[in-house]
């Protein structure tokens, strides 16, 4: 004989309809004994309530999992381990192909009121995995629509009616599932541009509220021609950011431009570096907070010394040994000499050693100043 388990599950307000349908399964089975087939009613109620490891309403799902078919009852409300079967049903048909399910509301009486869970649960039967589900008026009813479902069963043959309803509710399931998917897609999706625009709005705001506020910028000066003998930078810098040009003079290592504008805060600006000895500068650096560095060298201003020497009055003098610490020169015939100073030599003032035999020997001490020779004058002796 083929046994069929059936797993009836509802609310403890339709206790009244479980106890008759228990009953009605028990009347079935004296007429389907012909047919080999006997209907095995598991209830909640009469399960096993010791502890158990997992859980009394775990091993009610493990029921409904070997369970043939699986009866779910509901009235005013949808209670949640009534539906936590359900979704156990739901999934384990997913996965083998049974129990079938079958879901039955009994229709209200005037005085009473539909639950939100009740209306939420009709709603995704109905819109989610387009279930037409059954209503009915009383037990007698009940009993009625279900026994039309046992004949239609023995008239398929059970296992081959499985079958089909396997194929036919595995699309809508799939359909379910692909929609549930979906709109967990779009949510996750909508939270991701949700927080994505807060980010951008946020990024944005401090970028506004930071081009109003008017910000500092330090230049550092760095010497990249140092020489112990020669003094460093002293230096006049202006920082121009249209229209305006901020000056800054005797700026000898770093100097602190204030206030400046914040809608300048990332553009170009124009610096300008001036300073004695030191090739003049002009060019942009980036409006920041950040130290600007500016790198500057030495021209060749003291690399070069001239001169002229005579014999007196304005005559020539040729061939007078002009002598520096580290270089030698010759009178011309016009009485011109040129020294080529190195670096490492180069000084504000050069010491001279002025000797032509037949004259006296004379020592000075000169400025080097571009453009400008030295004249001196060696008498006889």
């Amino acid at each position: 004989m083929k046994s069929i388990k059936i797993f009836l599950a509802s609310s403890e307000e339709l206790k009244e309809d479980r106890d008759k349908f228990r009953l009605f399964i028990s009347v079935e089975n004296d007429r389907l004994s012909k047919k080999n087939i006997y209907l095995e009613v598991i209830d909640w109620e009469y399960g096993f309530s010791a502890v158990l490891p997992k859980g009394t309403q775990e091993a009610y799902n493990e029921q409904v999992r070997e369970s043939d078919i699986v009866v779910c009852l509901f009235y005013t409300k949808a209670g949640p381990y009534t539906q936590q079967e359900f979704d156990t049903a739901l999934e384990h048909f997913l996965q083998t192909g049974k129990p079938l399910i079958y879901t039955y509301f009994k229709k209200l009486q005037p005085d009473d009121t539909e639950t939100k869970s009740l209306k939420a649960f009709k709603k995704r039967l109905f819109h989610d995995l387009k279930h037409f589900y059954d209503k009915y008026d009383n037990i007698h009813d009940l009993q009625n629509q279900f026994r039309h479902q046992l004949d239609l069963m023995g008239d398929k043959g059970f296992i081959q009616f499985q079958q089909d309803k396997k194929l036919t509710v595995q699309d809508e399931i799939n359909q379910y599932i692909k929609k549930y998917r979906l709109k967990k897609i779009r949510q996750f999706a909508g939270t991701l541009i949700l927080i994505a625009a807060t980010v951008f709005v946020t990024i944005w705001l401090v970028g506004y509220l930071q081009a109003k506020e008017p910000f500092n910028m330090k230049v550092r000066i760095e010497n990249k021609t140092p020489n112990p003998e020669l003094p460093e930078p002293v230096a006049r810098l202006l920082l121009t950011y249209d229209p305006k040009t901020e000056p800054k003079d005797s700026v000898r290592d770093e100097v602190i431009f204030e206030s400046i504008p914040g809608q300048f805060r990332g553009d170009s600006l124009r610096l300008q570096f001036l300073a004695d000895g030191f090739v003049a500068i002009d060019t942009i650096i980036i409006g920041s907070e950040k130290l600007a560095v500016l790198p500057v060298r030495r021209n060749n201003d003291l690399s070069v010394l001239t001169g002229f020497v005579s014999a007196g009055g304005s005559h020539p003098l040729a061939g007078v040994k002009v002598s520096a610490d580290c270089c030698t020169s010759y009178t011309d015939s016009l009485g011109q000499f040129k020294l080529d100073i190195p670096f490492q030599h180069q000084r504000i003032q050069q010491r001279l050693s002025l000797f032509k035999d037949g004259y006296k020997k004379i020592d000075i001490t000169t400025p080097v100043i571009p453009g400008e020779p030295v004249r001196q004058t060696l008498f006889r002796n």
